[in-house]
């Protein structure tokens, strides 16, 4: 059976990962760009290891429902920054094209001089 203070103090560090990454977003900062708080990596891993805790109980409880909705926050989170960062490469790659297309084009343009 699980005590009163290890539920708490579950919840607790649950919610102070979820407010991290509430505060994170409403900065409308990069989940890995703030320095200042732990990065997502960092709050993956403690998850995690709440979650580990609590395998072999066959009770669930307040803290497991928590727990699965800051792994999928943290999931959503990181799929967000990743979707951010394609569509950066996706750009850049544009600009490369672009550029290479021109360079193509001045090469011609000197090859008939």
């Amino acid at each position: 059976m699980t005590r009163p203070t290890d539920l708490a103090e579950r919840i607790a560090r649950l919610e102070r990962l979820l407010d991290q990454l509430e505060q994170q977003r409403r900065a409308g900062r990069s989940v890995s760009a703030a320095n200042d708080a732990p990065g997502p990596d960092d709050r993956l891993r403690e998850v995690i290891a709440i979650i580990r805790e609590r395998v072999g109980e066959r009770a669930i409880d307040e803290s497991d429902a928590i727990a699965m909705r800051a792994l999928l926050e943290e999931y959503r989170s990181m799929t967000a920054e990743l979707r951010e960062q394609a569509a950066g490469v996706d750009r850049r790659l544009d600009e490369l094209v672009a550029l290479v297309k021109q360079g193509h084009k001045s090469l011609e343009a000197l090859e008939g001089l």
